[in-house]
């Protein structure tokens, strides 16, 4: 049965909609809901056959399950019943365009089988969003953009090949962000804290190298590959070739060598940052060197170099993105992954925070370099403030009270 055809301001002008049993179905997009005929309608979208036909339409889009009113007209061929996917309240505005619904489309099967994955698409600016597979653990429902329009550029950008739940999906649609987005901005803010020393990473657990007293172990990064640059020297014979005989020719020309520096692996260990130094404990070699000694530190993506005023060659340490760590940022709780960025910033920081630096203070009282050593008292009432800030707690406090005295 026609139920409505669309008009030129539609963009699809003499496109259909049918009712077919006991469904409304879109010439282009498929299965979509009385409601969803009555938001085109209101769009001034539709033109209807005959006098009636809206407001049974908009009575069964209003709750009606039975047929309530009589269909207008003669009824159609039945065509076979194809699931429609549950609505959400994310569904209710598209996140790509932000200008339409979203309309329920045909649900895919996938190729080796399985459940049918739900499939939402917009009709202004032609966005396919597919449902994901159900989490083997359990958790909500992803969604994955799929088909995007020109208008939808900025999505794409920010959500190529990612799946996200109904609840992101609605932020992003009113303008927020994602999970996702969240947490890589509070990232970066917590490592801008770090890098200035207004908050510090600390160990959870015992150190894995001997502490000095006023010292804490920050970050612990294990397996760690470091590796040295190494004066590397090839060359070629340049010049012409002149053969003798058969088998024997000469090489007028001269040895040209082309020196270069290659990075080569040293040992494998565990790196270790305390707020006074950085240590490596490898299979075969042992590296100690204070934050003092520092002179420039490079980031990488899965490394970290580090240059010292005692030593020629620089130091990479490699394979830091094989662990991760929690932190918390106003609130949100988060798990990220070790970086060289990550190292560096807590390198940075420590280093500004002076010798004797502090979690989460910049502003402790710490002896400088060729002052006249702090007494006992005054060693005793710093550690009292730690204590009572949180920076220490009350084993490691009375440990240290213990260690003074005695």
């Amino acid at each position: 049965m026609l139920v409505a055809t669309f008009a030129p301001s539609s963009g699809c002008e003499g496109r259909t909609i049918t009712f077919e049993n006991e469904q409304f179905v879109h010439e282009i997009l498929g299965l979509i809901s009385a409601a969803d005929v009555m938001e085109y309608d209101r769009k001034g979208w539709l033109r209807w056959p005959m006098d009636g036909m809206r407001a049974w339409v908009g009575a069964r889009a209003g709750g009606t399950t039975a047929p309530a009113a009589a269909a207008p007209g003669p009824a159609s061929a039945q065509a076979p019943a194809r699931p429609l996917p549950a609505r959400d309240s994310w569904t209710a505005r598209c996140p790509a365009c932000q200008a339409s619904a979203l309309l329920a489309g045909e649900a895919k099967t996938p190729f080796f089988g399985g459940a049918p994955k739900a499939v939402w698409l917009c009709p202004r600016c032609q966005s396919e969003f597919v449902q994901k597979p159900a989490p083997a653990g359990g958790g909500p429902l992803t969604y994955e953009l799929k088909r995007a329009g020109p208008s939808a550029t900025d999505v794409v950008k920010r959500f190529a090949k990612e799946a996200l739940t109904s609840a992101e999906w609605a932020r992003v649609a009113a303008g927020g962000r994602s999970d996702g987005e969240v947490a890589s901005a509070d990232l970066q803010s917590f490592l801008l804290a770090v890098r200035d020393g207004s908050t510090t990473f600390r160990l959870d657990g015992e150190s894995p190298v001997a502490l000095k007293r006023g010292e804490f172990a920050a970050l612990r990064c294990p397996d760690v590959i470091l590796r040295e640059p190494r004066r590397v020297t090839q060359g070629v014979y340049g010049g012409p070739r002149v053969r003798v005989s058969k088998s024997l020719s000469f090489n007028l020309g001269a040895f040209r060598a082309a020196p270069h520096e290659e990075l080569h692996d040293v040992d494998r260990g565990e790196l270790v940052v305390t707020s006074k130094r950085y240590v490596f404990i490898g299979e075969k070699r042992t590296v100690s060197a204070n934050l003092t000694m520092i002179v420039a530190v490079e980031p990488y993506l899965d490394a970290v170099a580090i240059h010292r005023s005692n030593k020629q060659r620089m130091e990479m340490f490699t394979n830091l993105d094989r662990y991760g760590f929690d932190f918390e940022w106003e609130g949100r709780s988060h798990m990220a992954s070790v970086s060289g960025l990550v190292v560096a910033c807590a390198l940075e920081g420590l280093m500004a925070g002076g010798e004797a630096a502090v979690p989460a203070s910049r502003n402790s009282a710490a002896p400088r370099r060729g002052s006249d050593p702090p007494s006992t008292l005054d060693e005793l009432e710093r550690l009292v403030k730690l204590r009572d800030s949180g920076a220490l707690s009350e084993a490691e406090f009375e440990k240290l009270k213990a260690r003074l005295i005695g």
